[in-house]
């Protein structure tokens, strides 16, 4: 009985919220939505309040129903424990890099707890304001011709990571993302690269039993070197691009400051940072801090429900009618 009081005061809540949300872009002319959804029948519900935005449906995992709105998108993020605001700053950045949204402009952005129908977080977010390296740079992630899927499982996995930890122990590890022969210009083998050799398809990010592979790596120091396609093409590199015009960033350690440092030598290269103190993943691009992901708090409920992960096993040519 409790339970089924506590799920239908849910869904009220939420309806009010997305409500409330419509109402807000039309009265502020915000033509932009992200939305965390789980369910199909959760999407009919939000649909039958809109008029003419287009949306950008937040998903957890990459296996989507296609939609039959062209002007919608499906925006995969992470399917890993985020706080609110880490799960709307990655649907947010995520948008931004593919085209769905632009630095300048204002979107509403509608989250819930993890796992969870609920919607009960609504924020007005702005690149511009979220990420000042869009201030500066906002034509440099265009010009990189680095996938937003990689770049979406490079995250995704890194966030795995600092959730599951190797044997008990936390990870901290560096990915960079960019053209191999460019990158090695920047650095050297710690150690005999351990990856040299083996077939590209078994050490792509598309592989998810290369994950366990990846797991016992990160013991190694160094950082892993990927192609833009995903594949990991070294493992124990030191990034050895530090100059004179390197900054030392407050409160970050050696990973960071190289990651900063390589990044802004080796410009059209993306940095994953895992830290191994905090579980926060950091991204960076040019020297500067794209984008900064903090995971929740040990003992929070975080797996996704049920209902949810069979819908995301939905065939992508599946469609959606709006």
């Amino acid at each position: 009985m409790l339970g089924s009081l506590i799920k239908n005061q849910d869904k009220r809540e939420s309806a009010a919220v997305v409500e409330h949300a419509f109402s807000l872009a039309k009265s502020l002319s915000i033509e932009t939505l992200l939305i965390q959804i789980s369910s199909r029948s959760q999407m009919k519900r939000i649909l039958e309040k809109r008029t003419s935005e287009k949306i950008g449906w937040i998903l957890m995992g990459e296996r989507a129903p296609e939609l039959e709105d062209k002007q919608d998108v499906i925006i995969p993020v992470p399917e890993s424990p985020l706080t609110r605001v880490s799960q709307m700053r990655v649907a947010l950045f995520l948008a931004v890099a593919q085209g769905f949204a632009t630095p300048k402009e204002s979107v509403i952005a509608l989250s819930g707890a993890f796992g969870t129908q609920r919607l009960d977080t609504l924020m007005i977010l702005n690149a511009g304001i979220e990420f000042p390296w869009y201030q500066k740079q906002s034509k440099a992630l265009e010009n990189s011709d680095l996938p937003i899927q990689t770049i979406e499982r490079v995250i995704s996995w890194a966030l795995r990571l600092a959730t599951e930890g190797r044997e008990g122990r936390p990870i901290g590890t560096i990915f960079v993302i960019g053209e191999l022969a460019e990158m090695q210009k920047y650095t050297h083998q710690l150690i005999l690269n351990p990856l040299a050799g083996h077939k590209k398809k078994l050490r792509t990010f598309a592989n998810t039993g290369f994950f366990e592979t990846l797991r016992e790596l990160t013991g190694l120091d160094g950082a892993f070197l990927i192609s833009p396609n995903g594949t990991v093409e070294t493992a124990g590199t030191y990034l050895g691009a530090a100059s004179e015009n390197a900054r030392t960033l407050p409160g970050l350690g050696a990973r960071h400051t190289a990651a900063a440092a390589f990044t802004s030598r080796c410009r059209h290269t993306i940095a994953v940072v895992l830290s191994e103190s905090s579980g926060t993943v950091t991204l960076f691009q040019g020297g500067d801090v794209l984008l900064k992901l903090e995971k929740l708090a040990p003992g929070t409920k975080s797996a996704p429900s049920k209902r949810a992960k069979a819908w995301l096993k939905t065939p992508k040519r599946a469609k959606i009618t709006t």
